[in-house]
């Protein structure tokens, strides 16, 4: 009887190891099927694929619509615009052109007291690029 108890509990070992297994495997399985049941299948993807398409089309479509009518709506505005509105509007940008670029010069001419090298030097030290340099030039009237 001892005989047969132990050849029981080690079957019975073996059992609850093979148990253990299939158990892992199963789990394994089912999150395999879970993700594979998760992603698209090569038709809802094609579809998917078709839709975003249109999408794009009629975004593009929209867009071109916009651009157009942007376009015309700028050159419609600025004829109707008269010689003095855009004159004042002219002298706007250029008067706070002056005053940025005064205020830069005395700027660089502060840090310039006690900097030790040439004013050239500064200005690549702090990579600014003047009128000059980049060759602009204000328009006269």
């Amino acid at each position: 009887h001892a005989e047969l108890g132990r050849k029981l509990d080690v079957d019975c070992v073996r059992l609850r190891e093979e148990l253990t297994q299939r158990q892992q495997q199963i789990r394994s399985l089912e999150a395999s099927l879970a993700a594979a049941s998760s992603q698209m299948t090569v038709g809802e993807a094609l579809e998917e694929i078709g839709t975003l398409e249109g999408e794009i089309r009629r975004v593009e479509r929209e867009l071109e619509e916009d651009q157009a009518s942007t376009s015309h709506a700028a050159v419609t505005a600025e004829q109707s615009m008269d010689k003095d509105a855009l004159e004042k509007k002219y002298n706007l940008y250029l008067s706070a052109y002056r005053k940025r670029k005064r205020i830069c010069t005395e700027m660089i001419g502060h840090i310039m007291e006690g900097y030790p090298k040439s004013k050239q030097h500064l200005l690549e030290d702090i990579g600014v690029e003047t009128d000059e340099a980049v060759g602009w030039r204000l328009a006269e009237n």
